[in-house]
This record gives C-alpha cells, sequence and structure tokens, in this order.
C-alpha cells in the first residue's frame, strides 16, 4: 500500500512502520506549524475588524463628516430614522426605501381606454389625487434632484366628492403624505429614487400647508415626531448650504386618477379569466405583484402613463412583460424619458423673455483637416504664450505685458441668464443639474440633434426671420426648445435675440411625432403656446429639416490687460483696414489658473455639423421618436455617430458670450490664431438652416 507523507516523498505502509520516525517527525512539525500560523491569522483578523469598528465609530461622531446635502441621502434619513425599523415605521405611515419603478407611455387617448377595457378584469381599485409640489425661492431642492411633493386624495374613489380626504382606509394613497424624493434619475422605461414619505397629516395640516403657505410651520410643530424632524433637520441644511433661510413655496400642482390592476403573468397577463370564479382566484393571490395605469391632465393634453413601482426583478425584464402584452394587443407606447412633474412643467412653464444675447463671432473652418489643428490647438496643455496682435510695422510688443487670456475650463452648456418666472426657474435648474453632472465627469464632447420647424418649408417663421429649433443633447439626455431671431452684421460677428427652455424628454418625442398635435395640446395660458399661435400665428407645425452636430467647448474668462495699437484685421483670408480695437484689451489663449482683473467669461466651440439632404427630415423625426432613447443616431451614452453615406460636413469654430464691444477684438485674435497655424476660413454670412441647406436660406 503506497502513502505520502506531507514532505511529499512516496513510501510503503512496512517502511513507515519499521524505520519511519524520521517521517513522523516532520509530519509533527508541520502540523505545529500550520496551527500557529491558523491562529495568527485569526487573532490578526480580529483585531483588524475591531480596529476599523472603533475608527469608524469615531470618524462618525466628528460633526464634519456628517453626510452633506445631497451626498448619499436615503443613507442618512436611514441613519436618522432612530431606532425603529422600517417595518415599524410602514405600520406607523412613515417609509424610507430605494425604489425602481417602471414606467411606460401610451401614445393615445384611444389606446388608453382599450387598456382599461383589457384589464378591467383584474382591476383592483381606483384613486383620484392631487399633487402639490414645494422648493425654495431659488429652487435649491430641484438643482440637487430633489423633490418634496403633498399628496392629498379626494374622498371617494370616482374623485365625486371634491373634499380633501382625512386618515381613512388602510391604503396609503387614502391617506395625505409628505414625500421627499431624492437623486430621483429618469432613464428609457424606468426612474430610480430614494424615498421618504410620512402620513397622515389632518385636514388643518392640508389647510395650513397650501392655503398659508406655511409647509415649514407646520413641520416644525411636529417636530417631537422622528420623520417631521429629520425632514427639517433635511431641508434646513440644504438651504444653509447656500446661506439661505428655509422657506419652502408651493410652485406646481396637476391631479391624477390612478387605476390599480393585478399583475398576472401565467394568465397571459390580463388575459380574459374564463369564469367569475378565476376573477375571484386571482385577485385574492397576493404573490402577483400590481400596477398602475396614470391619468394626469396636463392643461389641454392628457398624459397616460403605465407604470409598476418598486421592481425587485432586473427593470428590463419587466418592461419587457409590460411591453410584450402591449404589442401582443395593439397597443401603441414609448419608453417614458421623464417624471410627470417635468412633463407638467414643460407644458405649462413659461419661457424667458425675447432678450439681446451677447455677440458671437463665427468663422468656417475650410477641410478637415484645418479642423483636426484647431482641435490639436485647443486641446494641448502647457501654457501658450502668444504675442498680441500689433499694428503693421510696429515694435514687437514686452510679452512681460499683461494680455487679454482665455482659462481652459471642463466643457458645459452654454448659461443662461436670470428667467421671469418660477416655472422658468425650474425649468432652467435642470440645465444647471446637467452642467454639474458634465463638470464632475470632466466631459468636454457634446453630440446634438437638431430639427428645425415651421408651418412649410420658407413659411412663416422663415420670412419672419425666425428659427424654431429642438435640440436632442447627449450626453447627457437633454432637450431643449429654442425659438431665436439673428441679427448679422459685416465681417461675422452677430447677435441674436432668443427664447429657450429645457423641456421633458417626452414631450419632445411626441414634438418629434406628431408636430400638429404637439401644437394644438399647448395651453393658450402657456408662455410656448401664445407665441406660436398667436404672436407667430401658426395654424399647423412641420419639420423642416435636421442636422447632427458634434460640439467640443472650452469655457474661458476675459482678463483686463494693457493698451495696445490697432490692429488689421482680414476678411476670408485678405487684409482690410477697419476701426481699432478697445484700447484696455487684446487676447491670448492662457491654460491655467484664473488671473486678476476678469472681465466677463466666453467659450470657444468646435463644430463638426453634418446634413444629409437626401433624407426626408419628417421620416426621420419618426423614426427617432419611435426609438427606445429618442435617437436613430446615437444611443444615449454611446458610441459617436455615424457616417451617413449621402451626408456632407462642414466645420465652424465659434467665440459665444462675448461682452458687448469685444466682438473685433476676439475677431482679431481668432483669425490670428488661424493664420499662425495655417488654416483656411471664410465667414458664416447665414443662420439658422440656411447655412446647411440651400433650399432653405430664407429660415
Amino acid at each position: 500500500m503506497r502513502n505520502c507523507s506531507l514532505d511529499g516523498s512516496i513510501h510503503t505502509k512496512g517502511r513507515r512502520e519499521g524505520g519511519g520516525g524520521r517521517e513522523r517527525s516532520h509530519a509533527a512539525e508541520a502540523s505545529t506549524t500550520f496551527r500557529y500560523c491558523c491562529w495568527s491569522w485569526c487573532f490578526f483578523f480580529f483585531v483588524s475588524i475591531n480596529f476599523n469598528l472603533l475608527a469608524c465609530l469615531f470618524i462618525s461622531s466628528i460633526p464634519f463628516c456628517k453626510p452633506r446635502f445631497g451626498v448619499s441621502t436615503v443613507e442618512y434619513l436611514l441613519s436618522n430614522a432612530g431606532s425603529k425599523t422600517i417595518g415599524e415605521w410602514n405600520k406607523e405611515g412613515k417609509m424610507t426605501r430605494m425604489r425602481v419603478d417602471a414606467k411606460l407611455l401610451l401614445k393615445s387617448e384611444d389606446d388608453f381606454r382599450r387598456l382599461l377595457e383589457l384589464l378591467r378584469p383584474f382591476h383592483l381599485r381606483t384613486w383620484k389625487y392631487e399633487d402639490f409640489y414645494f422648493d425654495t425661492p431659488n429652487f435649491l431642492l430641484m438643482a440637487k434632484d430633489v423633490q418634496l411633493r403633498l399628496r392629498v386624495p379626494f374622498k371617494s374613489s370616482d374623485g365625486k366628492d371634491e373634499k380633501l380626504a382625512g386618515a381613512q382606509g388602510s391604503n396609503m394613497l387614502c391617506h395625505v403624505s409628505l414625500t421627499l424624493k431624492t437623486n430621483s434619475s429618469v432613464d428609457v422605461g424606468g426612474q430610480t429614487a430614494g424615498i421618504f414619505e410620512m402620513f397622515p397629516f389632518t385636514p388643518k395640516d392640508v389647510d395650513d400647508m397650501l392655503q398659508e403657505d406655511s409647509l415649514v410651520s407646520v413641520l416644525k410643530n411636529r417636530s417631537s415626531d422622528e420623520p417631521a424632524k429629520t425632514v427639517l433637520e433635511y431641508l434646513t441644511r440644504a438651504s444653509e448650504e447656500y446661506g439661505e433661510e428655509l422657506v419652502l413655496t408651493r410652485f406646481a400642482s396637476f391631479e391624477t386618477t390612478r387605476r390599480q390592476y393585478k399583475f398576472v403573468p401565467h394568465l397571459g397577463f390580463g388575459s380574459t379569466p374564463s369564469s367569475d370564479k378565476d376573477v375571484a382566484s386571482e385577485k385574492n393571490k397576493s404573490d402577483p405583484p400590481r400596477f398602475y395605469v396614470d391619468e394626469v391632465p396636463m392643461g389641454d393634453f392628457k398624459s397616460y402613463e403605465v407604470e409598476m413601482q418598486g421592481v425587485t426583478d432586473p427593470l428590463a425584464d419587466v418592461c419587457q412583460d409590460l411591453m410584450d402584452y402591449l404589442n401582443e394587443k395593439g397597443i401603441e407606447f414609448t419608453h417614458s424619458l421623464s417624471g410627470k412633474l417635468n412633463r407638467f412643467m414643460t407644458r405649462t412653464l413659461e419661457l424667458e423673455e425675447m432678450k439681446e444675447e451677447s455677440q458671437c463671432v463665427r468663422l468656417r473652418i475650410k477641410g478637415n483637416k484645418g479642423y483636426e489643428e484647431v482641435c490639436r490647438w485647443q486641446n494641448e496643455e502647457n501654457e501658450i504664450s502668444l504675442d498680441p496682435i500689433p499694428k503693421r510695422g510696429a515694435p514687437p510688443v514686452d510679452n512681460d505685458k499683461p494680455t487679454f487670456g482665455v482659462t481652459q475650463m471642463a466643457s458645459s452648456l452654454l448659461g443662461l441668464g436670470p428667467l421671469t418666472s418660477q416655472a422658468s426657474r425650474m425649468t432652467h435648474s435642470q440645465s444647471v443639474r446637467l452642467k454639474r453632472i458634465r463638470e464632475g465627469n470632466h466631459g468636454d464632447e457634446e453630440y446634438f440633434e437638431n430639427y428645425f420647424f415651421d408651418d412649410r418649408p420658407n413659411g412663416t417663421l422663415a420670412a419672419k426671420k425666425y428659427t424654431l429649433r429642438l435640440r436632442c443633447c447627449n450626453p447627457p439626455t437633454a432637450f431643449s426648445l429654442e425659438l431665436r431671431k439673428e441679427k448679422w452684421s459685416a465681417g461675422g460677428v452677430k447677435g441674436y435675440e432668443r427664447r429657450r427652455a429645457y423641456i421633458s424628454g417626452d414631450v419632445a418625442r411626441l414634438m418629434l411625432r406628431d408636430p400638429n398635435k404637439f401644437l394644438n395640446s399647448l395651453s393658450s395660458q402657456s408662455s410656448l403656446g401664445h407665441l406660436l399661435r398667436r404672436d407667430m400665428g401658426l395654424q399647423k407645425l412641420t419639420i423642416v429639416g435636421y442636422c447632427k452636430t458634434h460640439r467640443i467647448t472650452y469655457n474661458g474668462k476675459i482678463i483686463e490687460r494693457t493698451m495696445v495699437e490697432d490692429s488689421q484685421r482680414t476678411q476670408n483670408g485678405n487684409a482690410g483696414k477697419v476701426a481699432a480695437r478697445p484700447p484696455d484689451v487684446e487676447f491670448t489663449l492662457f491654460h491655467g489658473p484664473s488671473s486678476a482683473g476678469c472681465r466677463g467669461e466666453f467659450s470657444i466651440q468646435l463644430n463638426r455639423i453634418m446634413v444629409d439632404t437626401g433624407s426626408d427630415p419628417v421620416k426621420v423625426a419618426k423614426r427617432a421618436s419611435e426609438e427606445r432613447c429618442c435617437s436613430i443616431f446615437n444611443p444615449r451614452g454611446c458610441s459617436p455617430f455615424p457616417r451617413e453615406p449621402s451626408e456632407t460636413e462642414s466645420y465652424e469654430v465659434k467665440l459665444a458670450g462675448l461682452p458687448e464691444g469685444l466682438a473685433a477684438t476676439a475677431e482679431d485674435w481668432l483669425v490670428s490664431q488661424l493664420h499662425q497655424r495655417q488654416v483656411q476660413w471664410e465667414v458664416v454670412m447665414s443662420a439658422g438652416m440656411g447655412q446647411y441647406h440651400p433650399s432653405l436660406a430664407a429660415a
């Protein structure tokens, strides 16, 4: 019989019994060593665990180490929820949790009515309630992706009794509730958010919060209640971070009719049962989850949403089950790209007043080689020391003199000025959030899909020198609607007036799918509806053109500098005598920290524009509206635009946001940089779609 010792030698049983003392000694020593090693590792592991626990307790006791506003919000709320478990809080009407919801939008009222009829055997109950949203006067909560919502149900499920509901019934939607949604993120077909809910409230509390606008006072009066105290501390800290006193005001409200149904996958998800007995049997089963069909009036338009809350299975699987059923029944739908509040604000907001914008300079680069050279210039990492532009024949300028400079920063969306209403400020807060995301990711590239609208090619808007554009941006996912009237002057320097607003992705999808339906759905009280229908006289709306843009943006600061000699300006590469530049500034490009004497800010934008004149823009927009991410070119966050065989490309460099009086100086500086790099250029002398589509030159 063969055996193997610990040292790996092979021997027979007889040899080990007769003279194997040495082997037994080696085995004993190895076994003892192994035991010592095991005990040593156990002791070291025990000490390290206890040390880490003590360190965590010590750090958490330091005040400045507590979570700040917007960071790990749900963890903070959970850690301050006292000793009660979440189950105990649920029994008392307070809930804290992370939640993932699956969301699909129905395209029409006919689809909505058909779905209700198909799901009638599985209907459980119906609620009607009104949601009221609160924020600070400067919308600090929305800037941090936080929503504060008061939900007030009506007494009867059919909505006939318009009085506020008290603490009736056992279901949460039968109570007045205050919800704090944190880190809310809406993606294609789903929404993720941290949820902290408090209920019930008395009718007097509701009157105080709505009629007297004293939500803060109500929370302070309930400060002995752990949930109210936690929410109040959270909101107070949010305001203190911006050095402001906590003041909450109501800025939006809308009604919702919600119907709840049983999710019955083994019956084909909504297939009609064979008998009433089957219906009763399915309703009594507690295992299948439930889903909701929401009907939300928004002015002259209604939104219909299918929603499943608290998804625990993979979101894609749940959405697919819903989609399979809807497709089987011939019900048309799209993936939700935004929440109800964002859709509501888009339809009711007031656009910013038509205002004069800062001047900008636009030059078209001739050829891809020149565009790549400008990109290399902008991407240089070290400081670039450039002489100011001297008068021809003048002596060299001392390099030690201060110069007009540009500080390279992370790319961001163009900033908006102060907006003129709460609704506009609410929408503007979305752009602030997007800017923060971009700078956090150090992103400096954007991909735009631009759709241009009028009542016909060279129609009403073009005749009035206006351009109406829907821009779909990626990254990050953002949709903006802009009405612009451009004012051109000689030499490529231009200014313009505009109205602009960031809009819901779901509304943008409707605008691409059916522009006329979008126009008719606008409330006559909304600024956009008033502008397009009354001021512009539009009776219909169609898509007259589209293009794609790849943009790289560098933000900079303008530095006050010393006086220099007059300069020669050029146009299209030819010298021409023009007026002298302002005597107190001049340009160089500077990579580094901001300098003293900052006079303003501007941005350098490098644009690659792709136009396919052989495609029908209406069909392109229709296809885009049917896609999950509302784009046929570039799924959100994925690879750059593919090149179409029939596309033509053009290239531009643009100085945007220039302070008044500095456009000529800025153009001098830009032209000198292009000449230094032997980049050929020409002045852009048309606006809107006319610069890309000759047939739309008037647009």
